[in-house]
């Protein structure tokens, strides 16, 4: 390579340190969040299951003790009062207890505008049909059954329980959709404060490369103008570390050439 072209080049080949941290950082965090995204949908969708389930058998099962004396009694009014208390919980899509023949003997949604509206008028003129209890079966030897199923456009978990030995069976539907949205919440914060780390990461990589690539750039510019012949005081550079002994070593060695050109010069006058 020409001397004369190295001195116009400008532009060092390849990354700037800052760039290059920069990158390290963001790769780092971005792969980071990616396994922890991962783990958090791997995980999340059985913790979710896990939560509907325990709140589901636990209204159930409030419910099922709670009708156990009015069905014993044939107390039907006293039902409905109960099954429209335990629908107005947050997050019950419906309540029905059914006889031994799966016909339902009270049905009352939660948040009904969240259903769609011909189920909705459905529900209202004929109550919960056979078909839609036998979605979830309750075998005689059975006292529990979970499903998963679809009403009203709506995602559905539901619990149904025996209540007490008797053949009539309790029934709670849950929205999946709120325990989902509750997760979510959960996420949202985590993912903010990814996005701080990475932002404030990525200044902090710009600092530091700066703080190291600087003063190396103010060596270049000193070693240049050594090798094109000029000659002067070397100005220390304000820095630290090993770029400090960097420096250290740049400006001893430009003094040991001052002092070498000054015998050279000398040489020359005492051989003249």
């Amino acid at each position: 390579m020409n001397p004369a072209d190295s001195h116009q080049t400008t532009q060092p080949p390849g990354l700037l340190i800052a760039t290059k941290l920069i990158l390290i950082l963001l790769s780092f965090i971005t792969i980071t969040a990616l396994i922890m995204s991962m783990i958090y949908q791997h995980y999340t969708h059985d913790l979710i299951m896990k939560q509907i389930n325990l709140r589901t058998y636990s209204i159930s099962h409030s419910l099922s003790d709670a009708v156990l004396e009015p069905l014993i009694e044939r107390n039907y009014l006293r039902i409905n009062k109960i099954t429209r208390g335990f629908s107005k919980l947050p997050g019950v899509a419906y309540v029905v207890v059914s006889n031994d023949k799966g016909h339902a003997i009270s049905s009352v949604l939660g948040d009904e505008s969240r259903f769609d509206a011909n189920f909705i008028a459905q529900v209202r003129n004929q109550g919960f049909t056979g078909e839609q209890i036998q979605k979830n079966p309750l075998a005689k030897d059975e006292k529990q059954a979970e499903y998963n199923l679809i009403l009203g456009g709506q995602d559905i978990y539901e619990v149904a329980l025996k209540v007490g030995d008797l053949a009539a069976k309790a029934r709670v539907g849950l929205f999946i959709q709120d325990i989902k949205e509750s997760a979510d919440a959960v996420l949202k914060p985590i993912v903010i404060t990814f996005a701080i780390i990475l932002l404030l990461g990525g200044v902090v990589a710009w600092w530091v490369g700066q703080s190291i690539a600087q003063p190396i750039r103010l060596l270049a510019k000193e070693a240049e103008k050594i090798s094109m012949g000029q000659r002067g005081e070397f100005g220390q550079i304000k820095t630290s570390g090993e770029v400090w002994q960097l420096s250290h070593a740049f400006s001893r060695m430009q003094h040991s050439v001052e002092k070498l050109l000054d015998m050279i010069e000398k040489t020359k006058k005492n051989q003249a």
